[in-house]
C-alpha cells in the first residue's frame, strides 16, 4: 500500500467481463485494479455498503477497512496500475446490442479493455473513473 492511499469504491458484476464473465473494477486515490476471480469478489463484497461514489460499491467508510481492502486488492488482482503510469481511460457506452468498455492505455502503449453490458455498470464505472483520474477520460 502506497502512503496516504484511500480506497475510493468499486464495482463488480456478472455484466462486466474481461475474459470470462464475472470481473470488478476498483479504484484508489493512486491506482486502478481489476480482478477477475469470483471468490475474491466474494470476499472483497463481504461488507459492502453502498458508496458515496454513485451507486459504487464500497467496503467500508472507515480507514481501517479501507487499507484492508486495499491489501485484499493487492493480493487477489487480475492487474493494476498506478495513476501515474495511466495515458487515458477511454469509455464507450453500450448500445441495444453492442457492449460498453473501459479502455486502459498505459504510457508505454499497453491496453487493457474490460467489457460491460449494463446501463448501471457504465454509469457506476464512469462516476469512479470521474473520481479516480477525470483528465484521463476520453469518451467514445
Amino acid at each position: 500500500m502506497e502512503d496516504n492511499e484511500r480506497y475510493l469504491g468499486g464495482l463488480s458484476s456478472a455484466r462486466i467481463s474481461k475474459g470470462p464473465v464475472g470481473y470488478g473494477v476498483f479504484v484508489t486515490s493512486t491506482r486502478l485494479f481489476g480482478v477477475r476471480n469470483w471468490k475474491a469478489l466474494g470476499r472483497l463484497m463481504a461488507a459492502a455498503v453502498l458508496s458515496p461514489v454513485a451507486g459504487a460499491i464500497e467496503l467500508s467508510r472507515s480507514a481501517d477497512e479501507g487499507v484492508k481492502a486495499i491489501e485484499q486488492l493487492e493480493k487477489d488482482n487480475d492487474f493494476v496500475i498506478a495513476r501515474t503510469e495511466i495515458a487515458s481511460l477511454e469509455l464507450c457506452k453500450p448500445g441495444f446490442i453492442t457492449n460498453g468498455f473501459l479502455l486502459v492505455t498505459n504510457k508505454s502503449g499497453k491496453r487493457i479493455k474490460i467489457r460491460f453490458s449494463g446501463k448501471k455498470e457504465f454509469e457506476t464505472i464512469a462516476d469512479l473513473m470521474k473520481t479516480f483520474y477525470p483528465e484521463a477520460i476520453k469518451w467514445r
